[in-house]
């Protein structure tokens, strides 16, 4: 079952891909969420990263999104990034509305932590 909130049938979702990976120079993963072996929405350098849009002030988080892009990036041997967007019609962030979220791990790696 999808979550409504984030329908890829959607053009402001798809606008609001398309513009997450233009603003971050990542390359879009053709047909991704539409064939198997697709992995991910889109890529860059030891990134892969799912995108997740809404038109709403809220949005649930499912736990199954992060493992699904977790366990994909593992296997291209690429750290995981959901961007979740709160979006107007056109697919523009509302203020204050992009956001990236990583594993703790990733975050510690940024930070010279140690895990």
């Amino acid at each position: 079952m999808t979550n409504p909130l984030f329908n890829r049938g959607g053009k402001h979702g798809q606008r609001s891909e398309k513009r997450v990976a233009k603003a971050h120079g990542a390359k879009l993963q053709p047909g991704s969420g539409a064939f198997d072996g697709r992995k991910g929405d889109m890529r860059k350098g030891k990134y892969l990263a799912e995108a997740k849009a809404t038109l709403h002030s809220s949005a649930s988080l499912q736990l199954a999104w992060l493992t699904k892009i977790t366990q994909e990036a593992i296997e291209l041997g690429c750290d995981p990034l959901l961007f979740l967007s709160f979006v107007n019609g056109s697919g523009e962030p509302k203020v204050n509305g992009d956001w990236v979220l990583m594993p703790k791990y990733v975050f510690d790696e940024l930070n010279g932590d140690s895990p």
